[in-house]
């Protein structure tokens, strides 16, 4: 009761999404979700609002770790006491990150919600995290121990996933063997679209716009029934060449 909830997250991205949905969501509550990400609109309230004022007047607040530890440091000890202490939630997006190249922010922001908001739920969650059980310790409370890993399967979908695993011979140079992948897509999303949404991944921002122009050019070869693809011929040497 009273205690405010902490969001971090790696990229600004979610903390904007996040900040945006729980603003719309929980302002008939009369309760404030505030953004804080450098380089950003928010930068010049930042910049004339110390961070303990941006804390007291907000009951939710959604930033990077990195951003975390940059208001933390820069206020006196007592404060950061008394910032922190009003925090009784704490949600880590994408909690994997500790073991990338970011991961000492998130590392030292725990470490300090540990050291001045003791009693601070932390709660953190990834879809991709192999090993839960470390994740689980390194949260580990000196008072109730390890924190409870909770694994959500395949059960949990709201939607049954069917995964399917093609493999293709790369003859030839791989950059050009990138490229021909392109030409099967259509087959693909027949096949297994089944005339829904279709997300496709791609390895690089200019690959992801190349397969987009190549699909949009023959969107007609693109039905809700599965059937063979037949490509024009200058299609296939646009692929070729």
């Amino acid at each position: 009761g009273g205690k405010k909830a902490l969001y971090l997250a790696p990229l600004k991205s979610l903390c904007a999404e996040k900040a945006a949905e729980w603003t719309s969501r929980y302002t008939h509550c009369e309760l404030q979700c505030t953004e804080i990400v450098g380089g950003d609109a928010n930068s010049a309230l930042e910049e004339t609002r110390s961070a303990s004022q941006v804390f007291s007047q907000s009951h939710i607040v959604c930033t990077t770790p990195e951003k975390f530890v940059a208001l933390a440091g820069g206020v006196t000890q007592p404060s950061v006491a008394t910032l922190l202490g009003s925090v009784g939630l704490v949600l880590v997006d994408e909690c994997h990150m500790v073991g990338t190249n970011r991961g000492a922010s998130l590392e030292l922001a725990v470490a300090l919600i540990r050291a001045n908001a003791g009693q601070a739920r932390i709660i953190a969650v990834s879809a991709t995290v192999g090993n839960i059980g470390d994740v689980a310790e390194w949260l580990a409370d000196r008072n109730s121990g390890a924190a409870k890993p909770l694994v959500f399967g395949e059960e949990y979908r709201p939607v049954p996933l069917t995964k399917v695993v093609l493999g293709y011979d790369c003859t030839g140079p791989y950059y050009q063997f990138q490229r021909n992948l392109d030409f099967r897509l259509s087959g693909i999303i027949n096949t297994h679209g089944t005339g829904r949404s279709v997300l496709i991944f791609c390895p690089t921002r200019g690959a992801a716009q190349e397969c987009a122009r190549l699909i949009a050019q023959n969107i007609g070869q693109l039905t809700r029934q599965p059937m063979p693809v037949h490509l024009t011929s200058a299609f296939t040497n646009h692929l070729l060449n």
